[in-house]
């Protein structure tokens, strides 16, 4: 069976990490290839593992990518305890090293600037997650108290009726308040990293949580400011999460989330 180049991530070519167990198929040893200034961690695959008829349906089937996807990860961040990487997508393959060396020379001045900005830094996830009954509740108490003194003027059935618009009018003043407080996050730690990429909503039934995400940022952060980053956190959760909105952080993982697009496609 012919074989083909399995790609893992691109580091600058003066500084090689060792690299320890084998590749994508559990079989094929690592090794790198060098082009100027950027190198390659590779290793080889068989052709039919990512193309032909049967490799879409294996990409479709947890049972079959779950391990393979947990070595690709292992590989990039075991590269990343030694050197900036940029992480390439999982299944990304080159049919000849030539190929690979031309798409490196192609694109090899974007791809030393990006392994330059994220030197020394590390992506965090952050997400924010919405309780959202708690959340009406806590805009419901806030509206009542704010008109008590028109409310303690009214007749018992006017009151009522009052009471209920307010109730309402909380799901639209909750969304008002999302969209505002998702501006004060980005805003907030903006102190402490020096890149910001939107992340799409997950659905709780992809998360397997009863919260809803209304927040999801990947932040480049310098590693002296992680304390920092702790801080505002803290910070925003000791302010929001009484009205029902919390904040989770997570990493620190590969910058996939800043990574350039490099057209590394199946050839």
């Amino acid at each position: 069976m012919p074989e083909v180049y399995y790609l893992f991530c691109l580091i600058s070519a003066d500084r090689i990490p060792p690299l320890e167990g084998r590749g994508i198929d559990g079989e094929h040893p690592l090794f790198i290839e060098s082009v100027q200034e950027i190198a390659a961690v590779l290793c080889q695959v068989p052709l039919d593992m990512f193309s032909g008829p049967d490799a879409e349906a294996r990409c479709k089937d947890l049972a079959w990518i779950g391990p393979r996807a947990c070595r690709h990860e292992e590989v990039i961040v075991a590269a990343r305890r030694h050197v900036p990487v940029l992480p390439v997508r999982f299944g990304t393959v080159f049919s000849t090293l030539d190929l690979l060396a031309a798409a490196l020379e192609r694109h090899g001045e974007r791809i030393a600037g990006f392994l330059k900005q994220v030197a020394g830094s590390d992506e965090w996830t952050v997400k924010g997650l919405l309780d959202r009954r708690k959340a009406r509740e806590a805009i419901t108490k806030d509206r009542l108290i704010e008109e008590a003194a028109a409310l303690a003027d009214l007749s018992p059935g006017k009151k009522y009726f009052m009471e209920q618009r307010l109730k309402s009018a909380a799901e639209k003043d909750l969304r008002l308040r999302l969209r505002d407080l998702t501006k004060d996050v980005v805003k907030s730690l903006s102190t402490v990293t020096v890149d910001y990429s939107q992340r799409r909503l997950l659905s709780p039934e992809m998360t397997g949580g009863e919260e809803e995400m209304f927040f999801n940022g990947a932040f480049l952060v310098p590693r002296p400011s992680l304390e920092e980053l702790y801080a505002v956190i803290a910070k925003l959760n000791g302010r929001y999460e009484p009205q029902g909105q919390r904040f989770d952080l997570s990493g620190p993982w590969p910058p996939y989330s800043f990574a350039p697009a490099l057209d590394e496609v199946a050839t």
